[in-house]
Order: C-alpha cells, then structure tokens, then sequence
C-alpha cells in the first residue's frame, strides 16, 4: 500500500507503518500488539515532507515525494506531506495547512542535528532531515533507509468478537 495525502491527521502516521494489517472484521472489541525478531525485518522509508503553497520552492519537492511513491511502490516506501501553516502570514492562505503540521515540524527540529524548520523539509524514519528538492540526496538518504533493517516490527492485529 503507498499512502501519499496533504492534510494528513497526526494519529493517522502511525498506522502506515509496515507490518500493520487491516482486518476485514467489523468493532474489534480488543486489538492486540506482537513484535517478530529483527532479523527477519527489512528496511522502510517513512518520508515527512514539510510543504506548503506559500513556498516557491516547495513545487520541485512535491514533485520529487510523488515521483518516488510511484519508483518505489512494491517497496516500503510510505510517504506524507504536511501542509505547514508558518507560510500563511505572508498573504497565501495554504487550504491544506495546519499548526498542528508546523507543531510536528518543530518536535523534529529539537531531536534532529540540524535543529531548525524550512520548507521543503523532507524528514526520512524521523531521524534524518534534508531539502526535499534535492533529488540525489533524498534518494541517497531513502537508499540507506531501505538497506538499514528496522530495529523494532510491530504487528497489529483485531480480535474476532464484535
């Protein structure tokens, strides 16, 4: 599955994690959490993309997200694009903006080395940020997090009672 939205709600980024499974069954009364060994678990890419309409520069990095959900789509390559709001005091109303984006933004920004927001900010796994227009870096960056096995495979599961 490749999840590529704008507006995306917080809470929904944590159920495109690779390994989770929808069921088809109706009102879970209770869902249930298993991990496998890390050895049998490969590399993902989680891609962040910090956008908004209000950036000149933002178009090429929209581009470059959409141009590597389609290249890596029998991959787990799980993209996102949050809309930030920080833009919007410069006139351009961003529809698809939300402080809660720029909110997520600036978290990242306290644990990430370079400590700091901007547009186009591509975070790959929350623990690598970059310029999302440069092409060869994220690819660069979005090959090593595919080659690095993930340390933690979380598996989530529905019970069968309604």
């Amino acid at each position: 599955m490749k999840l590529f939205c704008q507006a995306l709600p917080l809470f929904f980024a944590l159920s495109v994690l690779p390994g989770c499974q929808a069921s088809g069954q109706t009102a879970p009364e209770e869902a249930t959490l298993a991990t496998l060994p890390t050895d049998s678990v490969g590399g993902f890419a989680l891609l962040e993309l910090f956008t908004s309409q209000g950036c000149s520069s933002c178009p090429p990095a929209d581009a470059l997200l959409a141009e590597l959900v389609d290249a890596y789509q029998d991959q787990p390559v799980y993209a996102l694009s949050f809309h930030v709001d920080y833009w919007n005091r410069l006139g351009w109303q961003d529809p698809y903006s939300d402080a809660l984006y720029s909110a997520r933004q600036r978290r990242y920004a306290r644990h990430l080395p370079e400590g700091r927001v901007y547009t186009p900010q591509l975070v790959i796994n929350g623990q690598k940020g970059l310029v999302g227009s440069r092409a060869r870096e994220v690819r660069a960056a979005l090959t090593d997090a595919l080659a690095t096995p993930a340390s933690t495979h979380i598996v989530l599961g529905a019970g069968d009672k309604p």
